[in-house]
């Protein structure tokens, strides 16, 4: 009869509970955390995207390159589009848009310049 009333060793209810909470907090707080750096490598993605769009409006400027251009580079396609600017023969309006590379638009960026 002693093996039947024998007590076996096991945790509360309250100990189980209280550790189901433990863990989901840090499930919870570990979750957050990777949301958020998926959310910071995208603006990270717009930061270079506006740094390679202003590098190509310095090189045009600079250069005097008003011409149409396709450019890939990294993980980023680089479209500069040339249009004379109303009827002024000597302005042009240089527009640089920088796609990722599943198309979607990260910078958009004109500026008018003047041709010499």
């Amino acid at each position: 009869m002693d093996k039947l009333i024998s007590k076996i060793n096991a945790s509360t209810l309250v100990e189980v509970i209280v550790a189901m909470v433990i863990i989901s907090s840090v499930f919870i707080l570990s979750l957050a955390v990777f949301l958020n750096i998926g959310k910071n490598s995208n603006n990270s993605l717009k930061i270079k995207a506006a740094l390679v769009s202003e590098d190509v409006m310095v090189y045009t400027r600079q250069n005097n390159l008003f011409v149409n251009e396709n450019i890939s580079m990294d993980n980023l396609d680089i479209i500069k589009e040339v249009r004379q600017y109303k009827s002024y023969k000597d302005m042009v309006l240089v527009t640089v848009e920088v796609k990722d590379k599943r198309g979607k638009s990260l910078v958009v960026k004109k500026e008018l310049m003047i041709e010499k």
